[in-house]
């Protein structure tokens, strides 16, 4: 299998078909190189906060950007933010743009995570779609990060794999994979391949890079002799909300096969089961 992983410039859309028109570009790229499987990162919600299906809006996104920018960095009363993040609309664009996309270009797809209330509970999810355009799972955050828990996000554990084609593929979003008996109960499960959907946020660009600690991938994918694939976000959204590309896919035995050439442009790399 060949799995296609986005580091993805979180363009601010306004309008259903504008964000499907970015999303298709992307997969048929991926289809065009042979891909079997196409990956999103964390976050994908945050180019579609307030999208519409019914009509085409302004292009002009100051007032957006004013609102995004209270919305995402206050510190006080999070709690009422759930019922911006966990809008019926966001979720219904991007389930339907990656079902309408798998089923056209005959591709899996991994859609990154969005937020999704389930039974009143808000989560940070993924979901996975097969070549017909069929939801096939769902695969939920389970390290939540601070603003996260303050806005009521709630976690579960869930390491086992979805089983795309005939791959068995794990699921850790972002955080995830800083915890070494998550990924070993992943690869218990069967996981043969692990992905990892990241967003990369910084405040600005040369904000202090850790090398050790941030990519802990690396040493996941050593401990459990397992390949590990990390797609970023990349660029900026708007002042104060910067997304440093820092995608790598990595083979069983920890070592870097892939990376951009550019942290802030958006790029698909590739890597084939084969290469493990």
């Amino acid at each position: 299998m060949k799995i296609a992983i986005v580091q993805l410039n979180l363009n601010q859309y306004i309008h259903y078909s504008e964000f499907c028109k970015h999303m298709e570009s992307l997969v048929k790229k991926a289809k065009d190189d042979n891909s079997d499987l196409i990956v999103f990162p964390e976050d994908i919600n945050l180019c579609i906060l307030w999208a519409k299906y019914d009509q085409f809006a302004s292009k002009s996104i100051k007032p957006v950007l004013e609102h995004v920018f209270e919305f995402l960095i206050t510190k006080i009363n999070l709690s009422w933010m759930t019922s911006l993040i966990a809008t019926e609309h966001q979720k219904n664009i991007i389930e339907s743009t990656f079902s309408y996309l798998s089923k056209k270009y005959s591709i899996n797809i991994c859609s990154g995570s969005y937020y999704e209330k389930i039974s009143g509970n808000l989560y940070n999810l993924c979901s996975f779609y097969d070549r017909s355009g069929n939801l096939i799972d769902k695969r939920f955050k389970y390290k939540l990060v601070g603003i996260e828990k303050a806005w009521g996000v709630k976690s579960q554990y869930n390491p086992v794999p979805v089983l795309v084609d005939d791959l068995k593929v794990g699921l850790a979003i972002c955080f995830d994979i800083n915890d070494p008996d998550y990924i070993k109960a992943m690869v218990e499960s069967g996981s043969e391949v692990i992905l990892v959907p990241s967003n990369g946020y910084r405040i600005f660009p040369w904000y202090p890079f850790d090398e050790f600690k941030e990519t802990p991938h690396r040493q996941r994918a050593l401990e459990n002799n397992v390949p590990i694939l990390r797609p970023y976000c990349c660029g900026w959204l708007f002042p104060g909300l910067y997304f440093r590309g820092s995608s790598e896919i990595v083979n069983k035995k920890g070592l870097v096969l892939a990376k951009p050439s550019s942290k802030d442009k958006e790029q698909i790399l590739y890597f084939n089961m084969e290469d493990a």
